[in-house]
């Protein structure tokens, strides 16, 4: 696959070794400006995601020989955090746009496929362990907290796909997932993705949700009403809870759209988690033709990344 022309439009640029501005050496020199390149909170935060995914093992040295590893993965959370063209990826890295394009995809299939095999759904025994005191008051029994986000991409040129990818909500083309989060905040469910079209409950009934073992009897899952109905879950003897929005609660200011708990009145803050992921800007981006068949894993590693953080939603310790 090439990289579209519209890239910037800048002139192609040839690989320069002796010109390689960014480095896993540059992001070790400069520490401020970790975060803001890989949404990592330090040097050592982002070598523990380094040694934790095995990236020296098959081949992974060879495959892109003039860049190390470590500067492969840093390229490639660079263009997740801060959505940088291939054009520019490939000048201070030293490199040719095409070579920072298939850095990028061999990455991206590693990391999609390395948290695709960690199991991130939790028992009930550390749901429990790890639930905050005021959230455990009013749902004891919470299992997962559902939300739906969804990221736009270019209007594809094919008919039914405008139609599959249309969203009524956000009046463009979009691609769709739901996601789930423990009380704690920790995300534990990342759904396949589709287009803008699907609703919530089409993509949930194609969910390994469903599969039985997932939950425990008297598991009380917490989502808005709009985006599951309770008889999606008949089967797995749970209970599905639908807060009331902050919009039908005085006194309130979170966005309209988030659950509430009427009894706290402290929002179930799924939205709070999606923000959080949407730092990756890729996410907030129109994802042109060329990356929208890779959409599904773009979203799943960014959500799974969000899990390196200390606490996701630390106002609910």
């Amino acid at each position: 696959m090439s990289v579209s022309k519209s890239d910037e439009e800048i002139p192609r640029n040839t690989p320069d070794r002796n010109k390689q501005l960014f480095s896993i050496t540059f992001l070790k020199a400069n520490p401020e400006s970790v975060k803001y390149f890989t949404g990592f909170q330090s040097y050592d935060h982002f070598m523990y995601l380094y040694n934790g995914l095995s990236s020296k093992d098959e081949g992974m040295t060879d495959r892109h020989n003039h860049l190390i590893p470590e500067d492969q993965l840093f390229l490639t959370l660079i263009k997740l955090r801060r959505t940088l063209g291939f054009v520019h990826l490939g000048h201070v890295f030293g490199i040719n746009k095409s070579e920072a394009f298939q850095i990028f995809l061999t990455w991206l299939d590693f990391l999609y496929l390395h948290f695709k095999g960690s199991d991130m759904w939790l028992s009930r025994k550390v749901i429990d362990e790890t639930m905050p005191k005021d959230f455990k008051s009013k749902y004891p029994n919470a299992r997962v907290i559902l939300g739906v986000t969804e990221i736009p991409i270019r209007k594809p040129s094919n008919l039914k796909d405008q139609k599959l990818t249309w969203s009524n909500i956000k009046k463009k083309n979009t691609l769709k997932t739901v996601v789930g989060i423990s009380p704690r905040g920790h995300i534990t469910f990342i759904s396949e993705t589709f287009g803008g079209s699907a609703t919530g409950r089409e993509i949930l009934e194609k969910s390994y949700l469903l599969k039985p073992g997932m939950f425990e009897t008297g598991d009380v899952i917490v989502a808005k009403k709009n985006l599951i109905e309770k008889d999606v879950f008949v089967n797995q003897d749970v209970v599905v809870s639908n807060p009331p929005t902050c919009k039908s609660l005085p006194n309130l200011s979170p966005s309209k759209n988030e659950p509430c708990d009427p009894k706290s009145s402290k929002p179930v803050r799924v939205e709070r988690v999606i923000r959080l992921a949407k730092t990756f800007k890729i996410l907030k981006t129109e994802l042109h033709h060329f990356l929208t068949p890779h959409g599904g894993k773009i979203i799943y590693v960014c959500f799974s990344l969000c899990n390196f953080k200390p606490c996701v939603v630390p106002d609910l310790v």
